[in-house]
Parts: C-alpha cells; sequence; structure tokens
C-alpha cells in the first residue's frame, strides 16, 4: 500500500485510489487524507505551531503545518476512495464522492447527509447558487486477472441542502460517466459519457440535446448562459443551451493534443491547456 499525503494552497487536498480511465491500467490502492485549508474557508487558524510535524498510523496521516501558511482545519479519513470533490461557491460546505457514497461536510468537518449510489463517483458539481449537487459515475465489470472495463454511466441530482435524490439517470450506453458540469441556476446539466455530449434539463434530468464527438471527450466547461465548450480528440466545439454549434477550432492535430478548457462565466472568453507530444505545454 502506498501512501500519498499532500497539503494545497487554498483547497481541499486528498489522496485517493486513482484509477485510470484505460481499461487495461491496473488499481493502485493508496491511503487517502482529506484536509480541508482553514485560510481557504476564512477560518482563523490555530495558535502558530513553530514546527511542521506529522503523525499517522494504519488508516490516516494529519499534517500539522507552519501556520504562516494556510493550516489545516480539520481532516477527514475516508476509510475508501475519494474520486471527486467540489466546494460550494459560498464555502459553506464541500461535497465528496468517496467510491459509491457522496457524502456532504460543512466548513467545520461536520457530516449534513450522505447518500449511497450504485456506481463509482467519478465527478461533482454544484450550482452557482449553492441550491443543486450534481454526480456521474460509472460501474465496472472484470476483475483480478481480466481487463477492467469502466461502463454503465448514470447521473444524479440532488438538493443540496437536504440532501433529497431529485432524480437520476441512466446514460443508455454502457459508457462511463467522467464528468458532469451544473449551469450556474442548476436548470441545465452536461454530461460526458467519453465520447459523447448529454445536455440535460436539470427539473427532471431529460435529454435536450446530444452530440456525438467521434473521440475521447478530454475537456468541458460550460458558462452561466448555458453556453457549453467541449474538447475532444477532434476540434473544440461551442454549443448554445439548444445544442446549436456556436463555432469550432481545429486545436487538436497529430502533434498537440488539447488537456483541458476553462470558460468564463459570461461566455466571453475560453482557456485551453494543450501540449505538443505530452510535453511542451502551453495555455
Amino acid at each position: 500500500m502506498k501512501d500519498i499525503t499532500g497539503i494545497a494552497l487554498f483547497g481541499i487536498v486528498f489522496s485517493g485510489e486513482y484509477m485510470s480511465r484505460s481499461a487495461m491500467a491496473g488499481f493502485i490502492p493508496v491511503m487517502v487524507t482529506v484536509i480541508i485549508v482553514g485560510a481557504y474557508l476564512g477560518l482563523t487558524p490555530a495558535t502558530p505551531p513553530t514546527t511542521v510535524s506529522a503523525t499517522s498510523n494504519s488508516t490516516t496521516t494529519i499534517i500539522t503545518p507552519d501556520c504562516s501558511a494556510p493550516c489545516a482545519v480539520w481532516t477527514k479519513p475516508s476509510g475508501s476512495n475519494p474520486e471527486a470533490l467540489a466546494i460550494s461557491p459560498d464555502d459553506s460546505f464541500v461535497a465528496v464522492g468517496n467510491d459509491q457514497t457522496l457524502q456532504v461536510f460543512n466548513a467545520q468537518g461536520n457530516e449534513l447527509w450522505s447518500y449511497n449510489t450504485s456506481h463509482v463517483i467519478s465527478s461533482i458539481s454544484i450550482s452557482s447558487n449553492d441550491q443543486y449537487i450534481a454526480v456521474g459515475g460509472w460501474q465496472i465489470e472484470g476483475g483480478p486477472g481480466t481487463a477492467a472495463a469502466y461502463t454503465n454511466g448514470e447521473v444524479y441530482l440532488f438538493n443540496a441542502a437536504s440532501g433529497k435524490l431529485l432524480w437520476s439517470k441512466d446514460t443508455g450506453s454502457s459508457n462511463p460517466v467522467w464528468k458532469v458540469v451544473l449551469s450556474s441556476d442548476g436548470s441545465k446539466l452536461s454530461v460526458d459519457t467519453e465520447n459523447s455530449i448529454m445536455y440535460l434539463g436539470g427539473a427532471e434530468g431529460n435529454t435536450i440535446w446530444s452530440y456525438s464527438t467521434g473521440g475521447n471527450v478530454v475537456g468541458m466547461d460550460m458558462s452561466a448562459d448555458g453556453t457549453l465548450v467541449v474538447a475532444s480528440m477532434g476540434p473544440i466545439v461551442a454549443f448554445n443551451d439548444q445544442g446549436t454549434i456556436l463555432w469550432s477550432h481545429p486545436a487538436m492535430t497529430l502533434a498537440v493534443s488539447v488537456n483541458s478548457v476553462a470558460v468564463s462565466s459570461d461566455g466571453s472568453y475560453v482557456w485551453v491547456g494543450s501540449a505538443v507530444d505530452g510535453y511542451n505545454g502551453s495555455l
């Protein structure tokens, strides 16, 4: 078992069991520690210690940093595999996908609610108004000694305050769900099903439109008005909320690969992270 623990500035740190998107890859079990950093949450740090120390046992590792940097306010051993994390826009709660369980904690580390799904949670998105939490996930077919396949994608939408499941939706294919993105008001939800996009209505989960990318989706983001930008093994494409293509840019070539995209809230700007042959990256 490999123990990996870290601290990041202004955010949540977790070390989890990493699962490659390659169906042929094996699993790397690691120990898990979730750390909330006080400076991010706007909490007053404790009296600064004079040294940096770490204690550990078979289940968790607690880091005590120098409080001249952001300090850990609380830690939470997950006991399993946190594949996904999201912080609410108002910093009042954090949602953690812990294997097949969605857990929601407040800023003090108290669990507000949890929900057991039947899918490994791969992605979490929280609406800008803090009212909705969307979750995407997948199941595994195969096992030790055989090729593992990620399949049977599913999407869930929750009321963030109560934890009530509003709806769940089978994507209707054998592909997994790798990423979900909610619109700012939670009325629209985009779903990455590996080589296609589903654009759903937030009220009932009905499919508004879908689009086949012809290759693996490598990046996806949505502006406040529902404009969706998708990067795949082909061009970068922008859609309006009805699925009409607004523009397309041939960013992907044999030499250059796009790894991520981000869209400004008003949709005026798109940032793209790319690399040449896996190296010499640019933005």
